[in-house]
């Protein structure tokens, strides 16, 4: 291996710098491979919109050199990175392929990919595909479904093996590729930047009224989480008689009411016990789940839920807040039901029900005690992951 061949090209559907989990993964990652030596250059889009001037081609986020995969060089059309190698190549005869060690493309649509991968073995480059998602149904366009699924079927089962080289999000993944280059990676964050300090987990009091949070979005008809279990559990326990409040963040009242239109009743029940904040910026996420006492989101355990790892538990592990969840990916290695958060065994309503009672009544110490439990490390702090990613970039195969 050359060693002039320090920078790694890292391409995909990113909304940087923070609009979407895929971002921040994207960030944690490349500061990962800087602390190991490496330069990196990210390929995502830099706002919602495609570059409208020449400006907006390309930034600087975190000290990464950042450009738009949709219109990465201004005087040149280049064909969409969903379906063509255009904006790929285009980077890597910028940059010079003989100072590229490896192309990593985050969960990139297949047609794009095997361009990528092709790309790579013209120009003696190492393919890495970065796999955190294996999509099923969601919502009623059949058409847009049947591609999404054989898209994501042709990357996960062909383009894998094709790569040699693959980081996936957790051991579920990691099983279906026996013979590939694998690095399992849920996620990993530079816990000294500010954003993820929670100086307030250690030092404030635990409330009587305690404090959940669910932060994000639910998916299309809540397919992603189980949002209106956790409501109707809140709402059993409020006729219980238990104080609590909750925090719905990332969507309106009315938009969870368009999904779920019989609880409207419910919420008027509960009244502010229960609240929603629309969308927000990143940063004020964490702000409000730093001053939550739980984070609380469930899933159905199935394909989707088990080749991914939530972005919601790292988020909650950096800043030191136990997560009530159910077991899918590899949440079992990091959660331990009653130490650092509560994990039940599945997302049915009965289940997610108990959890929130527990949590809701739970003694203040014992509160105190799993916050300082949770405080006290974060696994997924990048010098943990250091030397994993270095035998992992040490290995790295030809494409075949």
């Amino acid at each position: 291996m050359s060693a002039t061949r320090k920078t790694i090209l890292y391409a995909g559907g990113f909304g940087l710098p923070d609009r979407n989990a895929s971002a921040i993964r994207c960030l944690g990652n490349a500061e990962l491979w800087r602390s190991l030596g490496y330069d990196v250059v990210i390929l995502g889009k830099l706002r919602p919109e495609p570059p409208a001037a020449p400006a907006e081609t390309e930034t600087t986020i975190d000290g990464f050199r950042c450009i738009d995969i949709r219109r990465p060089v201004w005087n040149k059309e280049c064909r969409s990175y969903v379906k063509s190698v255009e904006p790929v190549a285009e980077v890597v005869a910028s940059i010079g392929a003989e100072h590229i060690l490896a192309i990593v493309a985050y969960n990139y649509p297949a047609r794009g990919l095997a361009g990528v991968i092709q790309l790579c073995r013209r120009e003696g480059l190492f393919p890495v595909l970065d796999c955190t998602e294996w999509y099923g149904w969601e919502g009623t366009r059949v058409l847009h479904n049947l591609m999404r699924i054989t898209g994501t079927w042709v990357r996960g089962s062909l383009l894998t093996r094709w790569s040699g080289n693959v980081i996936c999000a957790s051991s579920y993944m990691a099983a279906r590729l026996p013979r590939q280059n694998v690095l399992v990676l849920p996620f990993v964050v530079k816990a000294s930047d500010a954003k993820w300090r929670n100086q307030s987990v250690l030092e404030n009091p635990v409330p009587a009224q305690k404090r959940f949070i669910y932060s994000g979005s639910p998916g299309m008809g809540l397919s992603k989480d189980r949002l209106d279990y956790v409501i109707a559990g809140f709402h059993r326990i409020h006729q219980q008689g238990v104080d609590f409040r909750f925090l719905v963040a990332g969507l309106t009242q009315e938009n969870y009411l368009q999904m779920r239109p019989g609880h409207r009743r419910a919420l008027m029940e509960m009244g502010q016990k229960v609240t929603y904040t629309g969308r927000i910026p990143h940063l004020e996420a964490l702000s409000l789940l730093k001053s939550a006492d739980f984070s609380v989101f469930f899933r159905k355990s199935n394909r989707s839920t088990n080749v991914g790892f939530p972005t919601k538990y790292v988020e909650a592990a950096s800043v030191g807040i136990p997560v009530i969840t159910n077991a899918t990916s590899d949440l079992d290695q990091y959660l331990e039901d009653g130490i650092n958060g509560f994990m039940i065994a599945t997302s049915d309503s009965e289940c997610i029900h108990e959890a929130i009672l527990s949590a809701a009544t739970m003694d203040g110490d014992k509160l105190a005690h799993m916050k300082r439990k949770c405080g006290a490390e974060n696994p997924f702090e990048l010098s943990r992951w250091q030397e994993s990613m270095r035998q992992f970039l040490g290995q790295l195969r030809a494409p075949r």
